[in-house]
Order: C-alpha cells, then structure tokens, then sequence
C-alpha cells in the first residue's frame, strides 16, 4: 500500500511501544481509543512518521491523490507557520491576519555586550586580584598556634610531651596526625619493654643490686671448698 511517496509497511508492532493512530476519520478508526497497542495491525511509514489502523489506512486516499493530499497538507502547516512568525516578530505596519492569534508583537532584542575596559582599569582590576590571591596564599601558608609545641614534643621524643601538646590542640591538621603517630610509636615501645620486664609466673623481674653480686659470684666457691 502507499498512500504517500513511499511505501508504507504492514506490522505489528510488537517491539514498540503504544503509539497514536494517526487517521483522520475518527469514525473508521479500530484502535481502541484511538491508540495501536503492541501487537495490533499497523500501517507505518518511517519518512513521514505516521502509522495507521487497518480501518483508517482504508478510508486513505491512495496512489496519487494521496501524494497530492500529503503535499497540501505540508503546505497549509507551512503557511499556518509563517503567520505565526509574522504575527510575532512581524513589522508594526503590517496586519495581523484571521488565521494568525492576536499576539503583541515584538522584536528580538540584542543581547547586552559588556563594556570595554580601559589598560588603567585592567592594571588595577588585575592589582586586586593579584593582592587578593597573596592574602589568601599567606593565610593558608600561616603556622597554627599549636604547630610550636607541637614540634618541640616531637623534636623530645617524650610521650608525657607528645600527649600533653596532642590534648593541648590548636595545631595544623598535618603536625596533628604527625604527633598522633609518634605517640602510638612510642606507646607500642613502652608496652613491649613492659612485657619484658615480667617473669613467665607473672611477676615482675627485679634487677639485681649492686651490693648482691659479689656474694653471688663467691657462692660457687665457697661451695666448692
């Protein structure tokens, strides 16, 4: 069948989706509601994006006198078009047609452009933004209030130091997690040498005083003889 230029293609349409049926006698029309549900006989025509029911497809003009109607119809949608343009953006002087709604009419206006600048206006517009990036450059490079003791607890290597700057606060976010590191470091040395010191009973091993190892060592001797 072509009731266009083309020629049209008989299907179901089961891999699309609901679409409307384009006919224009609404008497004739089979789809239910005027909708082509997936499955439903269809007449499509890709080029000119239209699909029709069985019914409407048979109350079509066909062969040339549906290529003329097509064609007029192009044309009328043309003309409706251009009206409306003309009646939008149309000269002051010229009428409004019947087919055309009363709408004000009106020109596109120019966008605004912004003005130029002088060279003395870019030198100092320029000036600012230069001091503006130094402010915020020797603030983000300023030392923390707490960075000294900080770096005085690191530079001990005292726990008591380290856990005394830490609760302080008030340094950089960096020197913190610095200082939070050697802490534990040092934490991990002083319970390794904690668990050294203790005896396998559990208690803890007492170095031996001075005055003792003399008669230590005269022990073996003395029970030799």
């Amino acid at each position: 069948m072509a009731l266009c230029s083309h020629k049209l293609r008989r299907h179901r349409g089961r891999s699309e989706e609901p679409l409307r049926c384009d006919g224009k006698d609404k008497t004739r029309c089979c789809a239910p509601d005027r909708v082509l549900l997936p499955g439903a006989l269809r007449w499509s025509c890709e080029p000119c994006d239209f699909d029709l029911c069985e019914g409407c497809a048979a109350a079509e003009p066909k062969g040339e006198a549906a290529g003329e109607a097509r064609k007029q119809e192009s044309y009328e949608a043309m003309l409706a078009n251009q009206e409306l343009y003309d009646a939008m953006f149309g000269d002051e002087e010229e009428p409004q047609t019947r087919a055309a709604p009363r709408l004000r009419k009106q020109r596109p206006k120019p966008k605004a452009t912004a003005p130029s600048l002088s060279a003395e206006e870019l030198r100092e517009a320029e000036a600012r933004a230069q001091a503006a990036a130094d402010a915020l450059l020797s603030e983000l490079q300023a030392e923390a209030p707490g960075d000294a003791a900080l770096r005085e607890a690191l530079a001990s290597g005292s726990l008591e130091a380290l856990r005394e700057a830490i609760g302080r606060g008030g340094g950089s976010a960096a020197l913190m997690a610095e200082a939070r590191k050697a802490r534990d470091r040092l934490k991990k040395k002083a319970a390794k040498k904690g668990a050294a010191a203790v005896t396998p009973d559990g208690e803890a091993r007492q170095k031996p005083k001075p005055d003792d190892l003399p008669v230590q060592r005269l022990e073996p001797l003395l029970s030799a003889q």
